[in-house]
């Protein structure tokens, strides 16, 4: 009995010790079990974390882009509308050489309607100048003069055999009708002048003043021709030096209607 009750207490201790192991072993277990629920349940919030903030960055990541995109987008329009801009800038500059040029071509064909204008009155001077002819007529008459001069020869001639003779005062002169100074031949004043009709120096006929002139109608110094005033002037109208033909005044010109 009393080996039986030590072995009743054996198996009860057994039945304790194998009640606890199993518990404990449930417990571990059970341990085991929450140590795996607990690492997979943080395993899965770090999951959740890491997925959220790989959804947080692909979202930023997408808005950067988006922006990015967009602020490209509005740099090309930029660029885009700055070119706009240049090109509207050049066309206007086209524009106002356009114009520019225009205004310079209408100021051109005014010029040249104004240049034509001015041929139309030379063309008008040169039919005055056709006019003129009646002068050459005038000319022609003036050679009776010079025929006249060929006469006056007789007196050279006179003037050569006769030596030095004096009509009426004068120095130095061949023939000398009234006054004068180394005057071939002088009808009236005058000095060093072949034939002088009245006044005049060294011409060679002056039939009214005039110094050094071929033929002088009235006044004027050096002129072949002249009809009133004038110096070296071929044919003079009225005034004017050195032209060859001079309607009023003027200096070295060809065909002056009035002034220089």
């Amino acid at each position: 009995m009393g080996t039986l009750r030590l072995q009743a207490v054996t198996m009860g201790t057994l039945r304790l010790q194998a009640v606890t192991m199993g518990t404990l072993r449930l417990r571990a277990v059970t341990m085991g079990t929450l140590r795996l629920q607990a690492v997979t349940l943080g395993t899965l919030r770090l999951q959740v974390v890491t997925m959220g903030t790989l959804r947080m960055q692909a979202v930023t990541l997408g808005t950067l882009r988006l922006q990015a995109v967009a602020l490209g987008t509005l740099r090309l329009q930029a660029v885009t509308l700055g070119t706009l801009r240049l090109q509207a800038v050049a066309l206007g500059t086209l524009r106002l050489q356009a114009a520019v040029t225009l205004g310079t071509l209408r100021l051109q064909a005014v010029t040249m309607g104004t240049l034509r204008l001015q041929a139309v009155a030379l063309g008008t001077l040169r039919l005055q100048a056709v006019t003129l002819g009646t002068l050459r007529l005038q000319a022609v008459a003036l050679g009776t003069l010079r025929l006249q001069a060929v006469t006056l020869g007789t007196l050279r001639l006179r003037a050569v055999t006769l030596g030095t003779f004096t009509l009426a005062g004068g120095d130095s002169g061949y023939i000398t009708l009234a006054g004068g100074d180394s005057g071939y031949i002088t009808l009236a004043g005058g000095d060093s002048g072949y034939i002088t009709l009245a006044g005049g120096d060294s011409g060679y006929i002056t039939l009214a003043g005039g110094d050094s002139g071929y033929i002088t109608l009235a006044g004027g110094d050096s002129g072949y021709i002249t009809l009133a005033g004038g110096d070296s002037g071929y044919i003079t109208l009225a005034g004017g030096d050195y032209g060859y033909i001079t309607l009023a005044g003027g200096d070295y010109g060809y065909i002056y209607a009035c002034g220089r």
